[in-house]
């Protein structure tokens, strides 16, 4: 984002029309020299987005920024006007979610508009989209006159979208902060990313997402830590905003039957606290799943290394094996096995 000290940076340059030495730049923004060069190499990244040339550095003078055609103060005055302008790391998150998860497809053209950037900016922040969705194993493909989308399973696009929400909303270092709030930042963040149907679901169902997580945990007699709370809340936020778009889940119970058959594993249970919350109707996938993930929280906490997936096909092979040689195996007897090539 462009910081306000930036803004004022920027202003006092224009205003100036000749060249200003970092130290009067420090002094009148109250920091130091080191923190100016910092905001002028963010100045620059916020110029580059709509193609302007750089603050120019000048040996033994200082930095000047001219604006003959009004460009720097138009986008400026909309900025003050209510207009997010974004950095680079920002714009890649919200692009990231535009394709994930609030349109079946889009264009660079689109995009550009949207964020009111060139679409050269755009073309260079998909490089660093596709890294991040090939980091999460999620499939992005673009072709000519159909578009920017993401061709993957349901649960590998939820999956993406939890991470991204985690990213965004920085679960991993605020999270009592988040939830003694109520969330209402999280509101904010996902209106600035652009994250609409997300943003939707927050205002709606924020409460009743709430009362579900300490209804479960009562039902459980068990108490999840601030940052398993964060991730639950994630978790069904981004479920029940991909119900409402009409995406669903397919194959879940019957993929991993042996789990669904152990003690305890009562995942019918949570079809009546969503209805009850929200008036949702889930199939038996959804109700599956979602319940496999409170269970793996409990289990393994909220570790981002954890996959609710990997962990319903470690329990089928477990299980699977537990049939094959007929033995039962007892809390504590599995150990981590040290593999050796043959």
């Amino acid at each position: 984002m462009l910081y306000e000290r930036c803004v004022l940076i920027i202003k006092i340059l224009l205003q100036s029309g000749r060249a200003v030495t970092t130290g009067k730049l420090a002094e009148a923004c109250s920091v130091s020299s080191r923190t100016i060069r910092s905001d002028l190499d963010m100045i620059d990244q916020w110029l580059a987005g709509f193609s302007h040339e750089p603050v120019v550095r000048v040996p033994g003078r200082g930095v000047l920024l001219s604006d003959r055609d009004g460009t720097i103060k138009k986008r400026l005055e909309e900025k003050e006007a209510g207009s997010y302008v974004m950095s680079s790391k920002e714009r890649v998150r919200a692009i990231t979610g535009i394709i994930l998860a609030e349109c079946d497809s889009t264009s660079i053209a689109e995009m550009a508009e949207e964020l009111q950037v060139s679409g050269a900016t755009i073309s260079n922040d998909l490089q660093k989209v596709k890294a991040w969705m090939d980091r999460y194993c999620i499939h992005m493909v673009s072709k000519p006159h159909v578009g920017i989308a993401v061709r993957d399973s349901e649960n590998n696009i939820r999956r993406g979208c939890v991470m991204l929400l985690r990213e965004i909303l920085e679960t991993g270092t605020r999270q009592q902060e988040l939830i003694g709030m109520g969330f209402t930042q999280a509101e904010t963040a996902l209106q600035t990313y652009r994250m609409v149907s997300f943003c939707n679901t927050l205002r709606m169902w924020r409460e009743e997402i709430l009362l579900i997580i300490k209804e479960l945990q009562e039902r459980a007699q068990v108490t999840i830590s601030d940052n398993g709370f964060c991730a639950m809340f994630l978790y069904l936020l981004t479920a029940f905003t991909r119900m409402k778009a009409g995406h669903s889940l397919r194959g879940g119970g019957q993929l991993y039957p042996h789990v669904r058959q152990q003690q305890g594993f009562a995942y019918k249970e949570i079809h009546q606290l969503i209805r009850e919350h929200t008036g949702l109707e889930a199939d038996e996938d959804e109700m599956f799943l979602i319940h496999a993930e409170w269970m793996s929280l409990r289990k393994f906490g909220s570790s981002h290394d954890i996959n609710v997936e990997h962990v319903l096909i470690a329990k089928e092979l477990i299980a699977e094996v537990k049939d094959s040689l007929e033995i039962e195996f007892q809390e504590g007897m599995i150990r981590c096995w040290n593999w050796q090539p043959i």
